[in-house]
């Protein structure tokens, strides 16, 4: 894979080296998207200059079957989200709060109380994913 490299300005400003602008035919006022990955401090950069349309496929629809409306891709798309919104719902922090160390003060538990046990307990979690790297 090609290497590239730019330094930035002091307003903060990147130039896109000459062949990456010339290899994805990018002009003045063309949109880059970054995408950044914290964990390994790495950014990918995607370039919308072109229409999808202009992009080969890939694949062939086997005999006999059509393409997908943008209807059915949505309504893919949201039941997929749906989906991963439940599965993510069901494993979510909040599904232990009977498992948070709430102090014992001698009267009813507040809002305030168990605020102050799930931010103790996302610090706790974040120490320990820091200790862990």
């Amino acid at each position: 894979m090609p290497h590239y490299q730019a330094k930035m300005s002091s307003k903060g400003q990147l130039t896109i080296p000459s062949a990456v602008r010339e290899h994805f035919d990018l002009k003045a006022g063309d949109i880059v998207d970054f995408y950044i990955d914290a964990e390994d401090r790495s950014v990918r950069i995607m370039a919308r200059n072109k229409s999808i349309s202009g992009y080969p496929m890939g694949y062939d629809l086997p005999p006999g079957q059509r393409p997908a409306t943008l209807a059915e891709i949505d309504e893919a798309i949201g039941e997929y989200l749906a989906e991963k919104d439940e599965r993510i719902s069901r494993r979510s922090f909040f599904d232990g709060l009977d498992e948070l160390k709430l102090p014992s003060v001698g009267r009813p538990v507040t809002r305030a109380d168990i605020d102050a046990a799930i931010d103790e307990e996302i610090d706790a979690r974040r120490r320990r994913a820091k200790d862990r790297r």
